[in-house]
């Protein structure tokens, strides 16, 4: 769904697997910290991803549940932002996937709303899933989720972990 012109816009953010990302590890503090990393992806408070990237508390519509609703003033501004979001995830949250999706405003937000949630649908059930290419190289598995590792414990050194871990940890 592709018009011209610059209409206000609808970005739906859907992070999937949230449930297998947390519990990677069946140790405790990282399925919190892991926990504390979808909410900082989702949630719109004081350092959040969103707060990170510029986004305005006017902005959001929703964001709860690992989900994301945004308006932006036109489709330019929503793929640079889906560009700099994706980014960060790659970096912050390795290992959790979003499906990011845009919509122009059709009518009223009410009115969009519907196709939105359809073209997120979509858009996981077309996507092709992402093949780590975590190992390349590597040595050593992560204690905790048998991932390739790519640092130690900062408590342990003898303990080989997963970027996800790491930074759950953190």
């Amino acid at each position: 769904h592709e018009r011209t012109g610059d209409m206000p816009v609808l970005t739906a953010i859907d992070l999937l697997g949230i449930q297998r990302y947390v519990f990677a590890s069946n140790r405790l503090r990282d399925a919190a910290g892991a926990s504390w990393l979808v909410n900082w992806a989702t949630a719109f408070e004081t350092g959040s991803a969103l707060e990170q990237l510029g986004i305005k508390r006017e902005d959001v519509l929703m964001a709860a549940g690992g989900n994301v609703i945004l308006q932006f003033p036109g489709k330019p501004e929503a793929k640079a932002f889906a560009g700099r979001y994706s980014r960060l995830l790659i970096d912050k949250t390795p290992g959790l996937e979003a499906v990011i999706v845009h919509r122009d405003i059709e009518g009223s937000i009410a009115d969009t709303l519907p196709n939105l949630h359809k073209d997120v649908a979509r858009a996981k059930l077309e996507r092709r899933p992402s093949v780590p290419l975590l190992g390349l190289g590597v040595t050593a598995a992560c204690r905790e989720t048998g991932l390739p590792a790519v640092g130690f414990d900062p408590h342990d050194s003898t303990i080989p972990l997963s970027a996800q871990i790491l930074e759950a940890r953190k």
